[in-house]
């Protein structure tokens, strides 16, 4: 049966998509990816999958999914290893930036600038600042972010604590990954989405306070 994970999707709302798709026990895919996790050695399983189209199994959805997630992501990682960033980081850590970008924009063609400035910052220890690593945490992507949440010292609120978080956030699409393997050659440490539909990059504080006045 013909799947489509939609990039950006966390493990929980595919388990979900799956429940509803085919009657499967709720924590299934979950439990699934757990496996794999602890077969492969790997630190974490979100953003260990890469979104996209699969052929799944009926009658075991979850293994098979989670299988074939994980096999395209290896796909994946190969087609990028000439990234000079293997110096510096490890895979998984490049994943979690993909994970991150992917939170960031559903737009292709803004991933690799938006991986320059994470990666920018990375480079001088400035926290990230990316609100969706606190969603991912409390687990909801849509409501105004409770001010405790931002204040919290958790790895996963960006805003104070410096670095990546602890895992991935979400599933990557191959765009992503490759924007987090191969950033945009650029200079900028902020960025914003304008009320203009179009990203808005600056490498002062003082240009990015200018652009939240011009296109927020």
């Amino acid at each position: 049966s013909a799947l489509t994970v939609s990039p950006a999707l966390t493990n929980a709302r595919i388990d979900a998509l799956l429940v509803q798709r085919f009657k499967m026990e709720p924590g299934s895919f979950e439990r699934a990816v757990n496996d794999l996790v602890h077969a492969y050695g790997l630190g974490f399983g979100e953003g260990w999958l890469l979104s996209g189209s699969y052929e799944v199994h009926t009658a075991t959805p979850a293994v098979d999914l989670a299988r074939q997630m994980y096999d395209a992501m290896i796909g994946e990682i190969q087609r990028n290893l000439g990234s000079p960033l293997l110096s510096l980081y490890s895979i998984e850590e490049l994943l979690i930036i993909a994970s991150l970008i992917q939170a960031e924009t559903q737009n292709p063609t803004e991933m690799a600038g938006i991986s320059a400035v994470i990666h920018n910052r990375l480079a001088i220890d400035e926290p990230l600042g990316i609100d969706a690593s606190t969603r991912y945490e409390i687990g909801d992507w849509h409501s105004p972010i409770p001010t405790i949440a931002l204040e919290t010292q958790s790895p996963y609120n960006t805003r104070r604590k410096k670095g990546l978080p602890p895992t991935g956030i979400c599933a990557p699409s191959p765009e992503a990954v490759k924007a987090a393997f191969y950033p945009e050659a650029r200079d900028d440490l902020f960025y914003l989405h304008g009320v203009d539909k179009q990203i808005h990059y600056a490498h002062t504080y003082d240009e990015h306070r200018e652009n939240i006045r011009r296109y927020r």
